[in-house]
């Protein structure tokens, strides 16, 4: 599975479903509708909507074709007992019974986030024994300050945290099935200098970027980037895209992808695809 990947659960045989079935009667528009249906169920799994669709995103849905075609399909998904009108918008039925609640997936979210937390504690601050007060289990108990001790029966000094020559460890979900977790510095060990000033072109870039995060990783996935035909220019102007298209989308930003994922991934070379009427574009998720 390619990482940053939501899938959705889906029967292998939906085909058969008697609801499905009955788009039938709409002849060659069946299918059309069918796969609607389908994108109405990725959209509210991609967006954590509970199986709601805005009525401006139908339009988007059913491109290439018109709007007028997504109103007259989803109209048809409702008249089948798929799809039920709500206000501001339209509803998928059986979404919740095979695919899992906004809740319930950001549930699963802390709980992995949580984890990593607790990971890094027992890595650097139990086995280390490192005292860190900002770190919510070190002031739990301290029972770690307690445990252990040197074959002359005295326990080794507890060493407290020098934030000042620490990086902060910084753990990303951008969806429910990936996380990224930035480059860490052992607590006491002096963090690797940093140049005090940015390139020109590295420091408009993470002006336009949507999401300034693991700044070290990001300068150097930048450096390798702008190689042979790829300008600086190049790469901004997909930042700047990407940044208006989660604007647009209102995108939250843990499903924001790391500046330095961004880069390594290539994403600047991602085409909007204009619409019909060549004055925007669509809502070009699959390139998430």
């Amino acid at each position: 599975m390619a990482r940053g990947e939501i899938h959705v659960e889906l029967a292998v045989d939906f085909a058969d479903d008697p609801k499905v079935r009955a788009l039938a009667r709409f002849g060659r528009n069946a299918r059309p509708t069918r796969d609607l249906f389908v994108q109405m169920i990725c959209y509210s799994k991609r967006k954590l909507t509970d199986g709601f669709v805005p009525d401006e995103q139908i339009g988007l849905l059913v491109y290439p074709d018109p709007p007028a075609a997504g109103q007259r399909d989803v109209e048809r998904l409702v008249e089948v007992g798929l799809v039920e009108k709500r206000d501001g918008g339209w509803f998928v039925l059986a979404f919740l019974k095979r695919n899992r609640s906004a809740a319930q997936v950001r549930a699963t979210i802390d709980a992995k986030t949580e984890a990593a937390a607790r990971g890094n504690h027992e890595r650097w601050h139990v086995k280390r024994r490192v005292v860190d007060p900002e770190c919510p289990w070190c002031s739990q108990n301290g029972s770690h300050m307690r445990s252990g001790s040197d074959r002359n029966g005295v326990a080794p000094p507890v060493v407290p945290v020098n934030r000042s020559e620490s990086t902060e460890t910084e753990t990303e979900t951008e969806t429910e099935t990936e996380t990224e977790t930035e480059e860490q510095t052992p607590p006491g060990k002096p963090a690797r200098a940093r140049p005090a000033d940015d390139p020109p072109d590295f420091a408009r870039f993470w002006d336009a970027y949507p999401r300034r995060a693991g700044k070290g990783a990001a300068r150097k996935a930048w450096s390798k980037a702008i190689t042979g035909d790829t300008t600086a220019d190049l790469v901004i102007d997909g930042a700047t895209r990407y940044a208006q298209r989660c604007a647009r989308d209102r995108t939250e930003e843990r499903f924001i992808a790391h500046p330095a994922t961004w880069l390594n991934q290539e994403r600047w070379t991602d085409q909007p695809t204009a619409v019909a009427s060549g004055t925007s574009t669509p809502d070009d998720w699959w390139n998430n």
